[in-house]
C-alpha cells in the first residue's frame, strides 16, 4: 500500500502526462475543458501571431484610455487632430452636438456655429444685441472689462482661448497669459479641444468643463 501522500503524487504525475500528450490531439481541449484563446481585438485564435501594441491602433478607442498615443481617431475619447471638440468636428469626424465647440458651421450637426465658437440649435442667434453702456458676455464685441471678444476680464465671461487677448493668467482657459495673449496649456491645464493644449490632445479629466490637456 502506498501512503496517502504517494497516491496524490502518482495521480498528479499521471494527469500531467495525460494532459501533455492530449492537448495535441483533436478534440482533447474539449475533454479537458480548455477553451481556445481568442484575441479580444479580433486578431484570431491561438494560432494568431502577436501583433504587439500597434494592433490596438486599429481597434476602436473610448473612455479615458483610447488610442491618442498612436495618432488621432474619431473614437479615442480625446480631442486631437483637427477635431473642434472630443471626437467631433474638424475635417474627418462627425459634426458636434449643440453646445460643443466649433470653428465653422460644418463642425455642427445643427449647421450653426455661433460667433463665440459654440454649436447652437439651427436658427438661434449667437450674439445678443450690443449695448456698450451695458455690455454682456454674448454680444460678440470686446467691451466692458473683457480682454478679448466676450472673454476674460470678468468672472461672468468665459475664459479666453489660445491667441485671444489677456491681462493676467486668470483671463485664460490655459491659465497662462504671455505677452498679452493666452497660450496653449501644459499637462492638466483646462481645455475645450486639442488646440488649447501644447500636446495637441485634450481629454476627459477633472479640470474646468471636465476636460484637461494631456
Amino acid at each position: 500500500m502506498y501512503p496517502p501522500r504517494m497516491h496524490h503524487r502518482i495521480a498528479f504525475q499521471w494527469f500531467f502526462l495525460f494532459a501533455s500528450s492530449c492537448v495535441t490531439a483533436a478534440g482533447c481541449a474539449e475533454v479537458l475543458g480548455i477553451e481556445e484563446w481568442t484575441d479580444p481585438a479580433g486578431g484570431g485564435g491561438a494560432g494568431a501571431s502577436d501583433a504587439g501594441p500597434a494592433s490596438s491602433s486599429s481597434a476602436s478607442g473610448g473612455g479615458t484610455g483610447g488610442n491618442h498615443v498612436n495618432g488621432p481617431t474619431c473614437s479615442d475619447g480625446y480631442s486631437n487632430g483637427s477635431e473642434t471638440d472630443i471626437d467631433c468636428g474638424g475635417d474627418g469626424c462627425k459634426p458636434c452636438d449643440d453646445h460643443l465647440k466649433c470653428l465653422g458651421d460644418a463642425d455642427c450637426k445643427s449647421g450653426n456655429c455661433s460667433d463665440t465658437g459654440t454649436c447652437l440649435p439651427a436658427g438661434e442667434l449667437g450674439c445678443e444685441p450690443r449695448d456698450d453702456a451695458n455690455p454682456t458676455c454674448r454680444d460678440c464685441a470686446k467691451n466692458g472689462m473683457e480682454t478679448d471678444v466676450d472673454c476674460g476680464g470678468e468672472e461672468t465671461c468665459q475664459l479666453c482661448r489660445v491667441d485671444q487677448g489677456c491681462v493676467m493668467d486668470a483671463d485664460c482657459l490655459s491659465s497662462v497669459c504671455a505677452s498679452g495673449k493666452c497660450v496653449a496649456g501644459g499637462p492638466s491645464a483646462a481645455c475645450h479641444s486639442g488646440a488649447d493644449c501644447k500636446s495637441g490632445t485634450c481629454g476627459p479629466g477633472e479640470c474646468v468643463f471636465g476636460k484637461c490637456c494631456l
